[in-house]
């Protein structure tokens, strides 16, 4: 008997809370996104620090999935489980880091490892299946590409000598160039990406 008015207790309270506070409206996808944005963050921060290399992989290449790259680290079984994450959720969490200037531990043969903001973009290139300079409208990395751009002093010596790497690390680390990088990827993910 106490247990089922306990039961009824609970149930009618629960019903008025319910009233006053319109729980019926609590938006539980809201609850579930920020779960799995925290998890993405963590999973990406663990990523970033393994000290593994991207042997070449870090463009995307129509003819070959990333993770059948052999010796990429992209053929990882957690690198493979973020990458396939939900494009509506990865997508803007890449592209907020990509503005990130830090050192990772992931090496990018044959040159030096990673900026965060660069691994972003090498991320986004394999999860939207096209690389950064065939972005409709990029004008920017068509300047570093035609070897037309003046970069900044001290940087580089001779514009043949100058790397992919190194081309997508002076778009990152300048904020002007990085404004119209993002620009160009944003413009191109919300034409793209299923909601």
């Amino acid at each position: 008997m106490k247990i089922k008015a306990g039961l009824i207790l609970s149930i009618a309270v629960f019903t008025i809370l319910s009233i006053i506070f319109n729980f019926k409206k609590i938006n539980f996808y809201f609850i579930d996104g920020y779960t799995e944005n925290k998890a993405i963050e963590i999973n990406w921060n663990s990523l970033i620090r393994q000290n593994t290399c991207l042997t070449g992989s870090q463009d995307y290449d129509p003819e070959v999935e990333y993770y059948l790259r052999e010796g990429s680290a992209f053929t990882g079984n957690d690198w493979i489980a973020f990458l396939k994450s939900s494009r509506s959720l990865i997508n803007p969490f890449l592209l907020s880091k990509i503005k990130n200037t830090r050192k990772t531990a992931v090496h990018v043969c044959p040159h030096e490892n990673a900026l965060e903001g660069e691994l972003a973009v090498y991320c986004l290139q394999h999860i939207n299946k096209i690389n950064r300079d065939k972005l409709d409208h990029n004008p920017i990395y068509e300047k570093y590409v035609s070897g037309k751009q003046n970069y900044p002093a001290g940087q580089i010596n001779n514009d043949e000598d100058i790397s992919r790497q190194k081309k997508l690390q002076l778009i990152i680390t300048s904020p002007k160039r990085l404004r119209k990088f993002l620009l160009n990827w944003e413009i191109y993910i919300s034409y793209h990406t299923p909601n």
